[in-house]
């Protein structure tokens, strides 16, 4: 399964292209050049190992696939290419590498690659890689995010590799003078990978011990990768260009517009006529901030009428995660950030395996990108069960299931049973309202009666809610099939059998309505006379026959 995808460099790439064509010295521009050739480089090799492992693992359950992490811990980095991680605690800590002329391993395990068919030394991707390792496990150690069982941290087994591009011309040692086997080209991968699991049997089997569900293993990748620290480089420090540079940088036509030039609305700094180089404004000029990418104030050039003040309008632009845009919340119960305590809003996943699903994200984002996830509540029922007082099994995992009410959709307010797996299992079970849904009375003396519907034999059950919560009543044997019922008439010393007519117009003590005389059939009152109201079931007021 993937879980994150690699960040995107192209804002790298347009501020560099804009600063070689300021006016700077060729010494720099020979910098920056040599900076956007290592970008474009480096995006090659990534993208190369990138496709290669996700058509063997994008759509594997039992794997999670994470590219591009960068992890800050005690002032340590690690920029770590591709990260796989199994089920079973096996992490292949993945470093992409692209050298189009190829690379040489010594016997020594030194590594060269060859421009103009020249070596040229370069430090080991190999021990590059295992202090990755060791800075990532130190992090998750330190940080407590090893998943656990027992109370016992769960620590995978790390392995190194290191992949190169296709294309490259590979040449290694001959065996047993170093071991290089963790380097190949990255469509030998696979077969690299199917043979290490299928080697160890002993290793296989310590690693059952560690085994979680395909859940556990999202839900612990997907902790890890928003752990991510994306890199921000201030290229005006690196390369050296200071104010003066910069500003002379700016030719005098560019700088005159109506007059003067704008002072920056965030940071009140001079500005640089700039010109957009993609999407539908391509060519337009504006103003943006002389110390961007530090800051990205930017204020838009009025071509209708040069003779208008310069309107100001600042753009933010922010990265664009697996998220957001807010929706209009369903209720007042809205949450504080778990982060910086503010509120939060409801928004709707845009990207991922959870696309379309609503959320809460801080209001404070992208300064804060704290979250909170919305159980989605199934309103849509799958089967039906007895109405009884014993607890259902999850028809999916067996398990117990609870009680629970829905909280949206058609059937908010009505009680279900819910899987008490969730959310690993989402089953539910609907709890039959049996309000108006009776068929006709039937004589409680008469035995068993049939299924009005199919004809089957029929047991007595019980109203767990709504109106007739408590009453008895005749549900066809093979509910859920058939869901005929037949009532049950609660009855007060038993009036069945209407004996005469009111001819004294006794009126009801309750409702004042005719009275009619009846005859008990069960209970202690067994055989005897009384008057029952003519209203009855709605009432359900007696007299006794000597009142």
């Amino acid at each position: 399964m993937l879980i994150k995808e690699k960040d995107q460099n192209q804002q790298q790439i347009d501020y560099l292209s804009d600063l070689l064509e300021r006016d700077l010295p060729e010494n720099k521009k020979r910098q920056i050049e040599r900076e956007l050739k290592c970008l474009y480089s480096g995006d090659k090799g990534e993208k190369s190992s990138a496709y290669y492992l996700e058509f063997d693992f994008k759509d594997a359950k039992n794997w999670a696939l994470i590219h591009d992490l960068r992890i800050e811990h005690n002032g340590q980095v690690a920029q770590i290419d591709h990260l796989l991680i199994g089920r079973m605690m096996d992490c292949y800590v993945i470093e992409s590498k692209n050298f189009s002329s190829g690379v040489s391993i010594s016997d020594e395990g030194d590594f060269s690659y060859f421009y103009q068919n020249k070596p040229c030394a370069i430090p080991s991707p190999i021990e590059q890689n295992e202090r990755h390792i060791r800075l990532l496990d130190r992090f998750l150690s330190d940080n407590k995010l090893y998943p656990t069982r027992l109370g016992v941290q769960l620590k995978p087994n790390f392995r190194n590799i290191v992949l190169l591009s296709p294309t490259s011309n590979l040449k290694k040692p001959k065996k047993g003078l170093y071991d290089c086997s963790a380097v190949m080209k990255a469509d030998k991968f696979l077969r690299h990978f199917n043979k290490d699991v299928n080697s160890d049997p002993v290793n296989s089997l310590l690693s059952i011990t560690k085994v979680m569900s395909s859940e556990s293993l999202r839900g612990f990748a997907e902790k890890l990768a928003y752990l991510h620290e994306p890199i921000v480089i201030n290229y005006m420090a690196k390369f050296s260009i200071n104010d003066v540079e910069e500003n002379n940088s700016v030719g005098e036509d560019d700088a005159d517009y109506s007059g003067a030039k704008p002072n920056c609305p965030k940071c009140n700094e001079e500005m640089v006529k700039r010109t957009v180089k993609k999407e539908k404004d391509f060519g337009r000029e504006f103003w943006g901030c002389c110390h961007y990418p530090d800051c990205d104030g930017v204020v838009n050039i009025k071509i209708d009428d040069a003779d208008e003040p310069i309107k100001q309008t600042t753009i933010t632009i922010e990265p664009i995660l697996d998220v957001v845009e807010p929706v209009v919340e369903q209720n007042d119960d809205v949450p504080l950030c778990p982060q910086c305590n503010k509120i939060m809003n409801k928004r709707v996943a845009k990207h991922g395996d959870n696309k379309g699903n609503e959320f809460w994200g801080c209001s404070d984002y992208p300064s804060c990108k704290g979250i909170l996830t919305i159980e989605p509540i199934v309103d849509v029922v799958e089967l039906v069960v007895e109405q009884n007082d014993d607890v259902p099994l999850c028809p999916q995992c067996n398990k117990a299931m609870n009680k629970c009410v829905a909280k949206h959709g058609d059937n908010k307010g009505n009680e279900f049973w819910g899987c008490s797996g969730f959310p690993s299992c989402k089953a539910v079970i609907t709890i039959e309202s049996l309000v108006d849904v009776v068929e006709p009375v039937v004589d409680q003396n008469d035995g068993v009666p049939p299924c009005p519907k199919c004809n089957k034999t029929m047991n007595k059950r019980v109203a767990m809610q709504g109106d007739n919560k408590g009453n008895e009543f005749w549900g066809c044997s093979d509910f859920p099939n058939c869901k005929g019922t037949i009532t049950i008439e609660p009855i007060v010393d038993a009036p069945e059998s209407i004996i005469e007519q009111n001819d004294d117009e006794v009126l009801c003590p309750q409702c004042n309505d005719l009275m009619i005389k009846r005859k008990s059939k069960k209970g202690e009152n067994y055989g005897s006379e009384f008057w029952g109201c003519s209203n009855y079931p709605k009432c359900r007021g007696t007299l006794a026959v000597d009142s």
